[in-house]
């Protein structure tokens, strides 16, 4: 069987231009008890107790639990195809390229853009000056990283969606450029090692349609954390790693940064007293984002920006050349500070020509407590031990074995798409809607 081109976009495929607005957003439908069947009702009741029970012995308030439920913020119109494997937690990014959704521990999910997590595209040709660019229609809410040029037109992209896949296509985000990002997590059928990974992998396709040469990087940058008040609590911190691709001499190599994060979780339990003190546990979390150097592809980091403040140290130095200055700054942040990271990968581009970039981004979250405290470890231990720190190593097999997992995805999916009795919204429906396994904190 011939290699799957990762930038065959399916026809079935979930589509939407990047500046859509929506009119009349949809809603979750909540479940009524006109909805339940009546002999359902004694089974449900005891499952209720039941559940009451447990969370008032591992120290719960139930009322406590009914008013931090209400106050989650909903997950809005904007979501897209999740990132991570089957049971490893997820990161949700939205059609428009924004990291929108965070889920580490089973059921409980974490709504909100961190506007620091973003891909930004460079370009410079000969004689002329570099622009830059975020690739994102809009720009954040918070008026912070005011330096950053931000405001894609966002008529000139369109994402498209087929679990666990995603594509983006940018006609021309800078001018002579056509970018197409796929997106791809190893979520694969009967392959129960690398679909727990928590990864994801990006693949950029440059197009370069103008009469010169020019010079093109792509900066993926990433903050430490996930946007909760836990990334101000100090104690946190990056360093830059490089790492052999395969172990043996050719010049490929994985650059990156890995974000180490101390991951602060609290559970009630009872004292007698009001209102209950706090169990505190410290977990570790890492998270690394790398690109793929060689063969023409010059890959350079900076381990640390203010991802809060206005970006202009960051968007200077990416703006310059397309590259990063390689500051290797591990200092812990201090209380109240919140750090991020990036990297930049960067490629000379003739006049018609095409250059491919890869970027991974995964995570490593060895112990997982529930609400109740309950510890265990995620499938994906097994292969990459229970010690922290993994992400580096899991980025490095994503930026190895990609190929590979895209062609087992084509293989599962090609035969349904191929067929002519199903519909297209049929087709769309039966792939997307598996996000769940991903999403759903299964």
């Amino acid at each position: 069987m011939a290699a799957a081109d990762p930038f065959d976009i399916p026809s079935a495929s979930w589509q939407r231009r990047l500046e859509a607005q929506l009119s009349s957003p949809g809603r979750p439908s909540n479940l009524t008890l006109r909805a339940l069947p009546l002999r359902q009702m004694p089974f449900i009741l005891r499952r209720i107790a039941a559940g009451a029970r447990q969370r008032r012995a591992a120290g719960w308030d139930p009322q406590d639990i009914l008013f931090t439920a209400s106050a989650r913020r909903g997950p809005g119109p904007h979501q897209g195809v999740p990132i991570g494997g089957i049971g490893s937690g997820a990161i949700g990014r939205g059609w428009q390229g924004d990291f929108r959704r965070w889920q580490r521990r089973p059921g409980i999910v974490q709504h909100g853009v961190v506007w620091a997590d973003q891909f930004s595209l460079f370009v410079q040709r000969p004689g002329q000056p570099g622009q830059a660019q975020v690739l994102y229609p809009g720009q954040p809410d918070n008026k912070t990283l005011a330096a950053w040029q931000w405001d894609l037109d966002g008529s000139q992209a369109t994402y498209h969606a087929l679990f666990p896949r995603a594509w983006t296509v940018y006609q021309q985000p800078l001018p002579g450029i056509r970018l197409t990002c796929r997106q791809l997590s190893p979520v694969i059928p009967h392959n129960y090692r690398e679909s727990s990974f928590p990864v994801g992998h990006f693949l950029w396709q440059i197009e370069n349609h103008g009469p010169d040469e020019a010079v093109v990087g792509l900066m993926f940058s990433w903050q430490n954390g996930m946007g909760t008040a836990n990334d101000l609590a100090g104690g946190h911190s990056n360093r830059a790693f490089r790492r052999p691709l395969d172990g043996s001499d050719s010049p490929a190599q994985v650059v990156g940064v890995e974000l180490r994060h101390i991951q602060r979780q609290g559970r009630a339990y009872p004292t007698g007293q009001q209102p209950p003190q706090q169990e505190i546990f410290d977990l570790p979390l890492t998270f690394a984002i790398a690109a793929l150097a060689g063969g023409g592809v010059d890959v350079t980091s900076r381990t640390r920006f203010d991802p809060l403040g206005g970006g202009g140290g960051l968007w200077r130095d990416f703006a310059a050349d397309g590259r990063l200055d390689g500051s290797g700054d591990q200092r812990p942040a201090a209380a109240g500070e919140a750090i991020g990271a990036a990297v930049a990968a960067t490629v000379t581009i003739p006049p018609g020509g095409v250059r491919r970039i890869a970027f991974a981004l995964a995570w490593d979250a060895p112990m997982v407590r529930s609400g109740f405290g309950t510890a265990y470890h995620p499938r994906y231990t097994r292969f990459y031990g229970v010690n922290g720190g993994a992400a580096p190593a899991i980025a490095r097999d994503a930026l190895l074995h990609a190929a590979g997992w895209e062609d087992q995805i084509s293989a599962w999916q090609q035969p349904i798409l191929d067929d002519p009795a199903l519909p297209a919204w049929y087709k769309m429906a039966l792939f997307n809607e598996l996000y769940y396994l991903v999403d759903g904190g299964t």
